[in-house]
This record gives C-alpha cells, structure tokens and sequence, in this order.
C-alpha cells in the first residue's frame, strides 16, 4: 500500500484537481463586484493553489499504522512505519497551517465587499475542518478487469461516487454541484453561465 500511495503521491493530485477545478462563475457577474472583492477573491485562489494538497489532503483521508500492532514486531515494514510517520506529521502540518483560522480568513473576504454567496460557486474552495474519510473497497470485491482495487481506483470511486471530493472538477454535472445549493442562490444563475459561449471568469488567476 505503500508504494502504491507515494506513486500516486507522484502524480500531484492536488495540482491536478486545483488545475480541473471550475474557472467560471455560476451565480455572480465579476463586473458587479467592486475592485477590492475582486482582488481579494484573486487571492482566495492564489491560496488554493498554494494549499491544494492540505484541500486534497482533507477530502481524500485515510488512516495509515505509524507503527506495529502492540506485542508485534515491525520486522521487514520498520522502513513502511517510519515513512507513515512523517506522511503523518507532514499532512497534520499542513491542515494546521490552513485550517487555523479559516474562519476569519473569510469574515475578512467579506468586509473586503466578497459576497456572502460567494462559497456557493464551485470555484470556491472552502477548507473542510470535517475529515473525509476514504473508505475502501473490500478485498474480495473484483474491479472492473476481475483484479484487486488498487488504491488510486479506490480514490477515483470514491470522487465518483461523491463528487465534492474533487472540489466540483468539471468532470461533475451541474445536478451534482447544485444539490445543496439554496433555491434562492440557483435563481441567480447567470443566463450567460447557461451558454458556455458567454462564461463569466472566476478569476484572472
């Protein structure tokens, strides 16, 4: 499991699903905010981009042993225990570094002139203070070619089966990303949003 996690580690998921997220607006006009919400909300997504992975980290949890099993010797996986160890302390770091005071962060974006609905657009990444946990297929379930689930088929079933994983990536349906949004927020659904001719950019960034 451990090689399977830094390689897929190596493929830079956060980056991945930072450079797939939705770039355009669903429910404001970025020529109705003033000059300040704007250059405040370009900053939100400079933060994204700098702390994709603590986002991806969030969403994408799973617990892995620091060390053996208590009366057990670690034996040949002593190396496995000791990189878990630091993917640990490292992962913690980084959810400290940007949860702690996520809150405030965005009662400042809103004194600056942001919006209130602003967190409705799926462009908008909040920072989940809730761990979402992956839960992994069973050992006897086959996957599609009759083989075991590798852990990166583990991660892409579970974005597809709960796609706010993904930080609403395009690959979601507009069904998907408006499920929990209020009715008086998807009545401020831009028309030019409906023809994708005419989007609206989220950011400049």
């Amino acid at each position: 499991m451990m090689k399977q996690y830094l390689a897929l580690m190596s493929k830079r998921c956060w980056m991945v699903m930072f450079t797939s997220r939705e770039k355009y607006l669903y429910f404001h006009l970025r020529a109705d905010l003033s000059p300040t919400a704007v250059k405040t909300i370009d900053k939100h997504i400079k933060f994204m981009k700098d702390n994709a992975r603590a986002f991806w980290d969030m969403l994408h949890l799973f617990v892995m042993k620091t060390q053996p099993e208590k009366g057990k010797d670690a034996g040949a996986r002593n190396d496995d225990y000791t990189t878990s160890s630091v993917i640990y302390t490292d992962r913690s770091t980084r959810h400290e570094t940007v949860g702690h005071g996520s809150e405030k962060r965005l009662e400042r974006m809103f004194k600056r002139g942001v919006p209130r609905t602003i967190f409705w657009e799926p462009g908008f990444w909040l920072y989940s203070l809730k761990v979402c946990y992956l839960f992994f297929a069973h050992l006897k379930t086959p996957n599609s070619l009759g083989g075991k689930f590798t852990l990166e088929q583990n991660v892409e079933a579970a974005e597809l089966e709960f796609p706010a994983r993904t930080q609403w990536t395009p690959y979601c349906s507009d069904i998907d990303r408006f499920a929990d949004v209020p009715k008086e927020v998807r009545d401020q659904l831009k028309p030019e949003r409906v023809c994708p001719s005419k989007p609206h950019p989220f950011s400049c960034g």
